[in-house]
């Protein structure tokens, strides 16, 4: 008799990819071989994503598309988890009787026990992992995510989070280590902390802002690899922070602050602090004490009540700080937030015009950084692997861009042919690809 096969789709961010690698993990050590051949599986998880509007639909077409191969193979059963599942979960139960199994999240770990019918699904109970969790990589071989916390306790207007994950629940910092160190013993040479806000872990467990301590004791750690630290809120990033990134062994001079706008009267509809003059501040003081670093953030536009005033803030901010990687993202109205119930709506055709301006004025700032901190410069490469059709091209990065979200480096000259994915090489920076550079392994 073969074994039960399971297989997984992951939406939405890397959080997520945690949630399903423990999933896999689970059901692996409890008999399920892991495919990922859909339809060879007799379960099929849609691990989801319900934070705003394109994520939904994004959602909604992965479920379909499976009740529509299980229809063609009615062996097939449906397991719907995630943010998506929590958030709208009478609805889908509702609108949906061809999935046949519904988890939220705090099920992680109780997956298995919901498909056995031996556990209730939509546990109230706060859900947060450990390293003794089981997990499953499914990211690259080299790379291992680790959520330092679950759930957010801020209540920015625009967010569902709060809502759907909980308040912030810390991992305990000895937790946290252990589980970096098994995984760099297990050969992984990327570490990447991630968390809603990163800057706030420890405040609910260690009663104050923390990410510091977490820090030094990770760098202790023997090895050749990285630390990267995603998502850190401005109000959390202070010059301790930054002084501890600043004399690390392993953490990549890399900052990912979430400014969402510039605009004093914009950020307070946020219900986020912060102003155009203490973000460059903040800039500054990373620039001055880490002068080779990457600053990469986040903007809204097009928020409710947004004037061209507004906006004029948020565009010379954005050309005073000269971040090396910017996301610009339409505001969504989403039910349940305090945004959703704000007058003045943007259009969606101004904001599309303001959002083509401001990545006109980005790519003009990338391309001078380009020419400034890497043009004949030579850095370390990871090499991520092979990308293009024919597989001639190896793709790496430094320690100043981060994997999937950020631009990468590809290697076109040298013995590429006997690079390792997961190893580091010398590369000489060469040309410039808009995002993308080119270089030479020496």
């Amino acid at each position: 008799m073969r074994k039960k096969r399971f297989t997984i789709v992951t939406l939405g961010c890397a959080k997520n990819l945690v949630d399903s690698e423990i999933i896999a993990g689970i059901m692996e050590k409890n008999g399920y071989t892991f495919t990922g051949e859909t339809n060879h599986a007799d379960i099929l998880a849609i691990n989801t994503c319900g934070f705003i509007t394109p994520a939904i639909m994004e959602s909604i077409e992965a479920i379909l598309e499976a009740v529509e191969l299980k229809k063609k193979n009615g062996k097939i059963k449906i397991l719907v988890c995630g943010c998506l599942s929590e958030r709208y979960k009478e609805n889908l139960i509702r609108e949906l009787p061809e999935v046949d199994f519904f988890a939220g999240v705090n099920d992680i770990e109780n997956i298995l026990k919901i498909i056995e019918g031996r556990e209730k699904p939509f546990s109230k109970i706060p859900y947060i992992y450990s390293h003794k969790t089981p997990r499953k990589d499914l990211s690259l071989p080299h790379i291992k995510y680790v959520k330092i916390a679950e759930g957010c306790s801020h209540k920015c207007s625009f967010c569902v989070i709060p809502y759907i994950k909980g308040p912030y629940r810390s991992r305990e910092i000895g937790d946290i280590v252990d589980e970096v160190k098994k995984s760099v013993d297990e050969g992984k040479r990327e570490i990447i902390l991630i968390s809603q806000d990163s800057g706030y872990y420890g405040k609910d467990i260690y009663k104050k802002p923390s990410l510091h301590k977490l820090l030094k004791e990770l760098d202790k750690i023997e090895g050749n690899f990285w630390i990267r630290v995603l998502y850190i809120n401005p109000q959390y990033l202070n010059e301790k922070l930054v002084e501890v990134f600043k004399n690390s062994t392993h953490i990549c001079p890399y900052f990912d602050i979430p400014f969402q706008h510039a605009s004093k009267k914009i950020l307070k509809l946020m219900k986020r602090k912060g102003d155009v003059n203490s973000f460059l501040e903040k800039i500054k003081l990373i620039r001055e004490k880490i002068p080779i670093s990457t600053i990469r953030s986040t903007i809204i536009v097009g928020f409710p009540g947004e004037s061209d005033e507004d906006y004029e803030i948020l565009k010379n901010f954005l050309i005073k700080a000269r971040m090396d990687f910017v996301g610009f993202f339409p505001y969504y109205d989403e039910e349940g937030t305090s945004a959703f119930t704000l007058k003045n709506k943007v259009s969606s055709s101004t904001t599309r015009k303001r959002i083509s301006q401001l990545q006109k004025i980005q790519k003009k700032i990338m391309k001078e950084i380009y020419k400034e901190k890497f043009k004949n410069k030579v850095f370390d490469v990871i090499v991520d692997g092979y990308a293009g059709k024919d597989k001639i091209l190896i793709e790496g990065r430094t320690s100043l861009q981060a994997p999937e979200i950020d631009s990468v480096v590809f290697l076109t000259r040298g013995n590429i042919e006997k690079l390792k994915v997961g190893k580091l090489y010398k590369v000489k920076i060469k040309r410039y690809l808009y995002p993308d550079m080119g270089g030479w392994v020496i």
